[in-house]
């Protein structure tokens, strides 16, 4: 069986592709359960993409005859640490690296360019005297599934960029390989929740981060894990 994504620019991360998250997303709704997304190349924006299911377990993105990503359902395992609090979230905004150096300033989860309701606006900072970033997220009514909850690839794509933050000390151009996610529960719209990430390890070039969202109170909502490469 076949279908077709389409990414709109509003989704991008670098200003001429795909967010990663988001497009992990889209491609990691195939499977119920979660999912292991590979990218092979930078998603490209507003053009049709081939889905391709070869089999329950393995499916392929097509740009023409371009493989764009491949998906297959995953099990993740993740030490998850426990969240700084709300307040605590929002006290490490100005910690945010971001603001003053960013590769992508209108990444649609973490460019400081994005006017709040246009991108997700989540800037994680350092939290003081944790190993971690995080950032408050309050997602906005144009995220809503039409149930009051977030949309799916919206959540992958706020499990995205924090654990690039927390993997290098500063936003240069940093690649996102491959994304496994689980949600677990909703992400419900207006309300307010926490996002963090934090460095898993490095091996040379290839850098290891988890993430995870949950609701101000604590209560885990979705997690994931990447591997990142910096450039040569």
């Amino acid at each position: 069986m076949a279908s077709f994504i389409t990414v709109n620019s509003r989704f991008c991360g670098p200003p001429d592709s795909a967010n990663g998250g988001y497009i992990s997303g889209r491609v990691g709704a195939y499977f119920d359960g979660p999912a292991e997304v590979t990218l092979r190349i930078p998603p490209p924006l507003d053009l049709p993409m081939e889905v391709v299911r070869e089999s329950n377990d393995y499916l392929r993105v097509l740009w023409g005859d371009i493989l764009v990503a491949e998906a297959k359902p995953a099990d993740i395992s993740l030490d998850i640490p426990n969240p700084p609090g709300f307040e605590e979230a929002k006290d490490a905004v100005p910690f945010y690296t971001g603001f003053q150096h960013h590769a992508f300033p209108r990444c649609f989860v973490c460019g400081p360019d994005r006017k709040a309701g246009d991108g997700l606006n989540i800037f994680p900072g350092r939290v003081k005297d944790r190993e971690m970033v995080a950032s408050p997220w309050v997602p906005d009514v144009s995220l809503d599934d039409g149930q009051g909850f977030a949309k799916r690839e919206f959540v992958w794509s706020a499990l995205d960029c924090p654990g690039a933050f927390a993997a290098v000390d500063s936003y240069g151009p940093i690649l996102l390989g491959r994304f496994t996610a689980e949600l677990v529960a909703p992400v419900v719209i207006g309300q307010p929740h926490i996002v963090i990430g934090w460095k898993e390890g490095q091996e040379g070039r290839k850098l290891h981060s988890g993430t995870a969202v949950f609701t101000a109170e604590g209560k885990l909502c979705g997690a994931a894990k990447a591997i990142w490469f910096l450039p040569k």
